[in-house]
């Protein structure tokens, strides 16, 4: 059986809107073959037109990323070690529109803990630098020594965004039996098929559940990693 809402896993490292909202979008259109198969894992007659929209989008959102660098974390320190330091010209102001914009390459981490206090830096409030110059360095401590990997990261959030959509347009029976994990493998694995990802996971399936369970719920009620996708919704229920 398939909760929906299970003990997720963290959500990915990379920008959320950054995978969000792509650069250029590639058509993508499902072989009538893969079609028949998925909607066998999810235990329908057929896709409906919606359905296999839909999925084609998150593949097309997915291969897009794929040609967008995210900021490395040293990236981020560099920009964290202007917030703080002593100068305040144009590296400053660079570091602070970096982390107050939503649609920034700073991991979402970093973004939303210091972009609250770096609008109210643009606004001039008082103390708001000094506040913001702190948090910087916080910050920078936490992200010394981590090391993360882009690739991962982005196919972390994909299968998460695919075991929303499997709850979504599953037939209930297939996500409330002893066989549900098995039939979102196999539709995820279908998925990462046509887009070739070489991932070992028919050995590893317990990793696999990890990247399926990964956390892709809004930051915040008016923003959604699924936002591309209208009608792969996302409710405060779910």
């Amino acid at each position: 059986m398939i909760d929906e809402r299970p003990d997720l896993m963290p959500r990915a490292k990379i920008p959320d809107r950054l995978f969000a909202v792509p650069v250029q979008l590639e058509r993508v259109s499902l072989e009538d073959w893969r079609r028949e198969k998925l909607a066998n894992y999810l235990g329908i007659q057929s896709l409906s037109g919606e359905c296999a929209g839909n999925i084609e989008h998150l593949i097309a959102i997915y291969k897009s990323t794929t040609q967008i660098n995210p900021s490395s974390i040293q990236g981020v320190i560099v920009v964290l070690r202007r917030l703080y330091g002593n100068l305040r010209g144009e590296n400053y102001q660079d570091a602070l529109n970096i982390v107050s914009d939503s649609r920034s390459r700073v991991d979402y981490e970093t973004q939303a803990t210091l972009a609250p206090i770096a609008q109210r830096v643009l606004r001039g409030d008082t103390g708001a630098e000094d506040e913001l110059a702190a948090a910087a360095r916080t910050r920078e401590s936490e992200l010394a020594g981590m090391r993360v990997s882009a690739q991962a990261e982005k196919l972390r959030m994909l299968c998460g965004m695919l075991r929303h959509a499997f709850i979504q347009y599953a037939n209930p029976t297939h996500t409330s039996n002893s066989d549900s994990m098995t039939y979102l493998r196999g539709f995820a694995s279908e998925i990462l098929s046509f887009l070739e990802v070489d991932r070992d996971f028919a050995t590893h399936p317990g990793r696999f559940d990890e990247y399926l369970r990964t956390d892709v719920s809004p930051l915040e009620p008016s923003s959604s990693l699924l936002s591309d996708v209208p009608c792969i919704r996302w409710t405060p229920s779910e």
